[in-house]
């Protein structure tokens, strides 16, 4: 089982699947890509494939790879204590109502949580390599959607109307706007982003890579994301960023590029 365990981990790590589904995972999870880009018929499968092929990688390493207490401690109990919860609630309402078996696909996160650890000890995935992922996946459709508006804002372009269980909105090819009730759109950015404010948030993690990393063009174009959303959350973030700075300047410790730590 242990030699079987490494032999997925080898795959994962050569084909780089753990990225792709990274990608997947986030685009699904989190943001309105599936329904701009048009592969919401597919996301369905995606989640699954993901559950159960992380559901049985977690099986077969959960008894045979010895993690740290702290390990233990803050990811693999808390994520399992979550996905049994919300495994049982899920089940218990889809037996009333069938069409709730859609919700099974909100265990995807806290899945590849809990399999994290062990992909980390594998060396199939690292800390560096998932937020430079995150990075440039925010990056691209940041830079996407302001490319959109501005073409939208000169007349070189349109957007067609998007019906979605959260509204009505109006969507390009990589990002969308909030339908107003006369037809016309919002003034706040949302990217591929539901609200503006989730966005604002998906921000700040790419915009703090982007500091540390000296990449200033990157800081300027998501700082005027931010200032795009008119999001309360987001000046708060950016407060709190603008307070951290020194700490993060002058606390020059390495981080060890598997774990994050």
């Amino acid at each position: 089982m242990k030699n079987l365990s490494i032999n997925i981990a080898s795959s994962l790590k050569k084909l780089s699947l753990f990225n792709i589904i990274f990608i997947g995972m986030f685009l699904i999870q989190f943001t309105e890509a599936s329904h701009v880009l048009g592969f919401g018929n597919i996301s369905a499968l995606f989640n699954f494939i993901v559950l159960a092929g992380f559901s049985a990688y977690i099986l077969l390493n959960i008894f045979s790879v010895r993690h740290i207490y702290s390990t233990w401690a803050y990811f693999i109990y808390p994520g399992l204590i979550v996905f049994f919860s919300y495994l049982i609630n899920f089940t218990s309402n889809s037996f009333q109502n069938f069409q709730l078996i859609s919700y099974f696909g909100n265990l995807t996160p806290w899945v590849v949580l809990i399999a994290a650890p062990f992909l980390f000890s594998r060396g199939v995935a690292t800390f560096d390599k998932l937020i430079r992922t995150y990075y440039n996946l925010m990056l691209f459709f940041i830079v996407a959607a302001l490319l959109e508006y501005a073409l939208l804002a000169s007349g070189m372009t349109t957007f067609t109307v998007l019906e979605l269980e959260k509204g009505t909105y109006l969507s390009g090819i990589f990002s969308l706007l909030h339908q107003l009730e006369d037809g016309s759109h919002h003034y706040r950015m949302y990217s591929v982003f539901s609200e503006p404010g989730t966005l604002a948030m998906a921000i700040i993690q790419a915009l703090i890579f982007s500091i540390v990393h000296k990449k200033y063009i990157s800081v300027i174009v998501f700082i005027l994301s931010i200032a795009m959303t008119d999001s309360l959350g987001g000046y708060i973030g950016l407060a709190i960023l603008s307070l951290l700075l020194p700490a993060i300047y002058l606390r020059r410790a390495p981080i060890n590029r598997r774990t994050g730590f």
